[in-house]
């Protein structure tokens, strides 16, 4: 065998506003092919410095392995890495904690330190020339392959998401594209006394199809894991049942995930941010699915809130809060009698009342028009038993995807919601593709309707 510098650069991108001062990376736990590094210069604590240059350097041979890419996998999964697919075979990979101080991000004039805990890096090997694999256990991957966003937390306890683009085959480049606080864990600080409709939450629509083959019904450019760390409160899941489970489904389309997936992602969320909640709304893409639901929850019944009417913050934090779209009368609040299609319309009972708007079938103006009618309305009403749900999504039309129609939509809702004063509550508002609105910043709508309340 011959040993090799495998050097490895990080990088701020080229519209970044913020630079690199210097950071290390720590590995706790490494997997290099046999014979591949007979003096072990590689092994678990060993600390790697890189200065303002980003550069690296792992001295060890370069020989693909099955065994390394089976070790890779079991850690990290498909949703976790730049490439969005399981290793094949690889030279080296390693996991550890990466620390980044940079400076003059824009929530901080000064330095900042963030650390990235399970972070993995590891060398592949493809038609003659070597690849870099950027994952983390809290890393997750966009529609576009190449990028993942990594959720950091700074030494003074805030949360941070970068996003991190790897280099093409044969680039042994990481490059920083974006850093933006996230809030994780912004319901632990809200009022435990106030009504579930009393605050402003983002939700998405179609929650679970990010891995939908086709652009007519994807929604999401990211997993409900990933919704969770980056504030989304509100789930639309839409089940069916098919091979003996619950699985999501858009209309006919598949997501490619079991609904017991989604409920273990929501349960491990919930461990780690015991003070927040998660409100979830279930309906039936085809066929009864109530018996196989009533299976599947009672199997997580520690994880349901037992309600039937709007509870408090307080009640429902560590907990789900079902809304059911199903005639499922054993939980949860009933909105199946009632719903209407393309339309805005009521649902009242002598306990609460729903104002939804769920046009879809409508041109980008009317919509606007509909979302901002309803959004005004929140703003105004101080009924506690008044809940305001406004999706703001869009169907598939000719001229247009899902995708489409949600960047317009998402920067006049941005755009709208910046203009209003005060600190009224907006009510819950679901989207499409939360992170396409045509500003910096990822994350801004999502952030902006959390500053509402």
């Amino acid at each position: 065998m011959k040993y090799h510098n495998n050097e490895v650069y990080f990088s701020c991108g080229s519209n970044a506003n913020f630079t690199l001062e210097n950071g290390t990376y720590k590995i706790s736990e490494c997997s290099v092919t046999d014979g591949q590094d007979p003096d072990k210069n590689v092994k678990p604590g060993n600390i790697y410095n890189f200065s303002s240059d980003g550069k690296m350097s792992f001295r060890l041979g370069r020989k693909a392995s099955e065994d390394v890419a089976k070790w890779f996998n079991k850690r990290i999964t498909i949703d976790n890495s730049t490439f969005g697919h399981s290793a094949g075979e690889l030279n080296f990979a390693f996991m550890g904690i990466l620390r980044l101080k940079l400076k003059n991000l824009p929530s901080s004039s000064m330095e900042t330190t963030i650390e990235f805990k399970d972070i993995a890096i590891a060398q592949g090997h493809t038609t003659g020339r070597n690849n870099w694999w950027f994952s983390g256990r809290n890393c997750f991957n966009t529609n576009d392959n190449n990028c993942v966003h990594a959720i950091g937390k700074a030494d003074d306890g805030t949360y941070y998401c970068a996003m991190v683009r790897r280099g093409g085959n044969d680039v042994n480049e990481y490059e920083i594209k974006s850093v933006e606080k996230i809030q994780p864990n912004w319901m632990e600080k809200m009022d435990g006394n106030l009504m579930l409709s009393q605050l402003s939450i983002p939700g998405t629509h179609d929650s679970g199809t990010k891995l939908v083959s086709t652009s007519l019904a994807r929604c999401q450019n990211f997993s409900i894991r990933a919704q969770l760390y980056h504030g989304i409160r509100f789930f639309d899941i839409r089940l069916k049942y098919e091979n003996s489970s619950l699985k999501l489904f858009h209309d006919n389309f598949r997501c490619d995930l079991d609904f017991t997936q989604v409920l273990d992602w929501c349960s491990q969320y919930l461990q780690e941010f015991k003070n927040e909640t998660i409100l979830m709304s279930v309906k039936s893409e085809g066929g009864d699915i109530c018996d196989a639901f009533r299976t599947t929850i009672n199997n997580y019944k520690k994880l349901f809130l037992e309600t039937k009417i709007i509870p408090t913050l307080e009640e429902s934090r560590g907990k789900i809060v079902l809304f059911c779209r199903i005639n499922f009368p054993g939980n949860g609040i009933q909105l199946y009698d009632g719903w209407k299609d393309n339309t805005q319309f009521t649902i009242s009972t002598d306990d609460y009342t729903f104002e939804i708007e769920d046009h879809y079938n409508t041109n980008e103006s009317e919509k606007i028009d509909q979302i901002q009618k309803n959004i005004d309305n929140a703003i105004k009403d101080t009924d506690s038993s008044h809940y305001y749900l406004t999706f703001s999504s869009l169907a598939y039309l000719s001229d247009n995807t899902p995708y489409g129609h949600s960047k317009e939509i998402n920067k006049n809702l941005l755009q709208y919601l910046k203009k209003q004063t005060g600190n009224e509550k907006v009510g819950t508002i679901l989207m499409d593709y939360y992170n396409n609105h045509g500003e910096l910043g990822e994350n801004a709508l999502v952030e902006t309707i959390i500053s509402r309340n």
